[in-house]
């Protein structure tokens, strides 16, 4: 029985050390710039070493999307657009041209404030992180309070 024990250990144990354990390989950040009725909110995404994030513009992986959750204290004005140089290249796995960012992208919303009370931005950030063979799907999920 402790024989089946130790093993049984030494199983999981060699599963969970193999793990990657970092579990956000993205740092993320922003700022916001307030210009009359219109708020810039900015985007800034630290990529780990190695790794590389796709574009909402890639083909054949998981693009990033953007979406914030519908309010009535504001509008969305514009799309989520990037704002940092993208790489591209034909990723045989996904037999397609991809299109990604590798050690820090930057992004941009613009909305427009409905009135002059405070009111509170809510969305995510989806997106896919990968490096040489490995690929994990990753969230941002953002809470912005406008005074």
């Amino acid at each position: 029985m402790k024989v089946c024990f130790v093993l049984l250990f030494s199983i999981i144990w060699t599963q969970l050390v193999a793990q990657d354990t970092n579990d956000n390989h993205v740092k993320w950040d922003y700022t916001i710039d307030k210009q009359q009725d219109s708020i810039i909110i900015q985007f800034k995404a630290d990529i780990e070493d190695q790794w590389h994030m796709y574009s909402q513009k890639t083909e054949g992986t998981m693009p990033l999307y953007f979406s914030i959750i519908e309010s009535d204290a504001f509008d969305v004005i514009s799309d989520f657009i990037e704002l940092s140089p993208f790489k591209e290249k034909y990723e045989e796995v996904f037999d397609a041209n991809t299109i990604f960012f590798d050690v820090e992208a930057s992004f941009k919303q613009i909305i427009s404030r409905k009135s002059k009370a405070s009111f509170t931005i809510e969305g995510s950030i989806d997106y896919q992180i990968c490096k040489e063979s490995i690929c994990v799907p990753e969230s941002y999920k953002f809470s912005i309070t406008i005074d």
